[in-house]
């Protein structure tokens, strides 16, 4: 057999040759090359080697084993070289399974390192080992994405440098302490990410000991507070801010959660609401706005958006506003704040003219509706809802400067969601083709939405949230001026508006019309 095969098959260096056949480290390395030609001794120990292993280690230490290892008066050379054979191969065969019980072990760890940094590559959070001294020796994704474009620069430098100057030798005393404990530890600092923005992170040191049991690295873990930590100030922010409403304003001020229930209230609060009974939920005061319908409200409340409610009180006309007093992330608070309205409705209530107001109302706040003309009106709405079995009607009625249309009467067939909590102030400068009909004193009549042109894609969207389907619009008009417009509409599906409707429509319209007229007289 070819001495190269034979060392390959065996996995023998050339050392282990020499000592195999007896022979000196250069004279393997000649036979290899074919300056030299081995002793018949030395080739007749390898074929024996070969001829009785037959490749395996295993049969070739059983064949050495059994050999009759008791000496001979005159030994011949082969008995000889078979002894020698049996004690260096010996020697080669522990060597061989020392090696392949490393090449176990190092294949066991290296699939063991490829599922953990698999594992810690998917991480969203940091993870980082370093030693004593900082120098960071990996990093995953989350770390590198945090302070650096590739992970690879980052290995070898101290997150030591991650930290504010200002704060190194606070850090420095603690990762001292932390060396010197050897033992897991909850750590929090700041650091500064490659953006420049300073982070607030909750670290979990882990010790990594060596075969001596010294600490020579630690693997780290990181939680980012830094969102969290913002939003405590912002709470605390907030709530100082509401202490102080709390304190100085001299109206009425309560705080509830989001549920309705009632958390603190000021002085003024209980002085115009005395406790002669018990008062814990919002409802208990407001009873017409139902849990469920307030609910409805707060969950469309924004942190820079405010609820605009009016009510009568104690036979005044009060004005509620509710704001949010906590951001995201915590259960959200709210402030109300209640104010009478006096002097001019109108002057009082511009101020709440605002993009960002969310106004719930039974009606516009100038519509000066009397009592008694606007239950003859749903009196009227409901007759003509029975007659044409429509879905829904509502009465929409302009503000005085023809900037706002708001849904101030609403009639619903059984089973159909009423939308007049979302339909309040909506600003006409947004919807300038249904504006521009309404205002020539046009009727809109769709038997389906897609009938609507290019132009009209706002109402579409808006008569789509609505889950409007098809719907017949008339202008209000009152001495001859536009006020408003009445709109029946069809819920999920397209319908043909026959002449009978339409002339229901008309009646329907003008005794609206006359109602708003004697209600301004």
């Amino acid at each position: 057999m070819d001495i190269h095969n034979f060392q390959k098959r065996y996995s023998l260096s050339n050392k282990d040759m020499a000592d195999i056949c007896l022979c000196s480290l250069p004279t393997i390395q000649k036979w290899r090359s074919g300056e030299v030609t081995p002793s018949g001794p030395a080739r007749q120990l390898v074929q024996l080697l070969e001829y009785s292993a037959k490749g395996d280690p295993n049969k070739l230490r059983n064949l050495l084993s059994t050999i009759n290892r008791q000496p001979l008066l005159e030994a011949p050379q082969a008995d000889q070289e078979i002894q020698q054979l049996e004690s260096s191969m010996t020697k080669v065969m522990d060597r061989l399974e020392l090696m392949l019980e490393s090449r176990r072990k190092e294949k066991a760890l290296a699939e063991s390192e490829a599922r953990y940094r698999s594992m810690v590559e998917s991480e969203d959070d940091p993870v980082c080992r370093w030693k004593p001294d900082t120098t960071l020796t990996y990093v995953n994704h989350a770390y590198a994405n945090l302070y650096s474009k590739f992970g690879a620069d980052l290995i070898g430098r101290k997150w030591l440098e991650f930290v504010p100057p200002e704060k190194r030798a606070t850090v420095e005393t603690l990762i001292s302490d932390v060396v010197r404990r050897g033992e897991p530890q909850t750590t929090k600092h700041e650091s500064v990410d490659k953006n420049g923005e300073i982070r607030y992170q909750e670290w979990r040191d882990i010790p990594v000991r060596n075969d001596r049991g010294d600490v020579v690295e630690f693997h780290s873990m990181g939680k980012d507070q830094t969102e969290l930590l913002g939003m405590r100030v912002e709470v605390e922010k907030l709530n100082s801010t509401v202490n102080a409403l709390m304190e100085t304003c001299p109206h009425p001020v309560a705080v509830f959660s989001a549920d309705g229930s009632l958390l603190n209230r000021n002085e003024a609060f209980t002085i115009f609401h005395p406790s002669k009974s018990k008062i814990d939920h919002l409802e208990d005061i407001l009873p017409e706005l139902g849990k469920k319908r307030f609910k409805r409200l707060l969950e469309r409340i924004g942190s820079t958006d405010q609820i605009v409610y009016r009510i009568k009180l104690q036979d005044q006309l009060m004005l509620l506003t509710i704001t949010v007093a906590r951001g995201s992330g915590h259960e959200p608070h709210f402030v109300l704040l209640i104010e009478p309205v006096k002097g001019s409705k109108q002057s009082k209530l511009s101020r709440f003219r605002l993009d960002n107001e969310i106004l719930i109302d039974n009606r516009p706040l100038d519509t000066g509706i009397r009592k008694a003309d606007e239950k003859k009106i749903l009196a009227k709405i409901k007759k003509t809802g029975r007659l044409t079995s429509v879905d829904r009607i509502s009465v929409y009625l302009f503000d005085l400067e023809l900037e706002l249309a708001s849904n101030v009467i609403e009639w619903c067939r059984e089973g159909i969601s009423p939308m007049i909590d979302h339909l309040q102030r909506i600003p006409l400068s947004e919807y300038p083709w249904w504006v521009n009909k309404t205002q020539k004193g046009q009727w809109i009549q769709l038997d389906d939405l897609n009938q609507l042109p290019r132009s009209a894609s706002k109402e579409k969207a808006i008569l789509q949230s609505m889950d409007i389907a098809s719907l017949v619009c008339a202008p209000v008009e009152v001495n001859a001026t536009v006020v408003g417009f009445i709109a029946l509409g069809q819920i999920h599906r397209s319908r043909l508006w026959h002449a009978q409707e339409v002339e229901l429509m008309r009646q329907l319209k003008a005794g609206v019309e006359t109602l708003l007229g004697e209600s301004e007289k």
